[in-house]
């Protein structure tokens, strides 16, 4: 009747957490623990393509990465798709 309920569930869902603070990152390591169910290991340098990416934690299909890693260093499209194959959430 006019509800989309996938749009609700979004907007309460605090996707996008600024400025950078102790507050926000004690937010996303909240947020990493409750999707992969625990801490995961701190700084695994990970090889995607024979290249390397350095993460800011991992486990079980869970990837924790900053955004300069991920997005301003030289990427290549095949990166990204082995990265979704690997990962089913990135934070």
């Amino acid at each position: 009747a006019g509800i989309d309920y996938r749009l609700r569930t979004l907007t309460q869902a605090h996707l996008y957490l600024t400025p950078l603070s102790d507050q926000t990152r004690e937010a996303l390591d909240r947020m990493f623990v409750k999707l992969a169910g625990k801490a995961g290991e701190d700084a695994p340098v990970l090889q995607i393509n024979h290249r390397p990416l350095q993460a800011i934690r991992s486990v079980d299909g869970v990837l924790a990465v900053d955004f300069h890693t991920l997005c301003e260093e030289a990427r290549s499209q095949l990166d990204y798709i082995a990265l979704s194959r690997l990962y089913h959430s990135v934070i």
